[in-house]
């Protein structure tokens, strides 16, 4: 597609318009949501890598948690 001299100025006296691009910030909601989800998975890593089998059980309650009440607030992605 070849476009005609025209179509390819400026619209206004020879100078460019900037571009200005919507910025897209996360709501506080998601926000939060997606450091609870992190914040289980931390719990998680951590109960796997102890030997104190009363501890893990207790940072893996935790996770689940902290994963519910992410899901809740919809941080589904990851």
């Amino acid at each position: 597609m070849n476009a005609s001299a025209d179509e390819r100025e400026p619209a206004t006296d020879g100078r460019f318009l900037p571009l200005v691009l919507r910025m897209v910030v996360p709501e506080k909601k998601s926000l939060r949501a997606a450091r609870l989800r992190r914040e289980a998975s931390n719990c998680v890593a951590l109960a796997v890598s102890t030997s104190q089998t009363a501890f893990a059980a207790d940072l893996i309650d935790e996770a689940l948690k902290l994963a519910k009440r992410s899901q809740e607030m919809g941080a589904d992605e990851r």
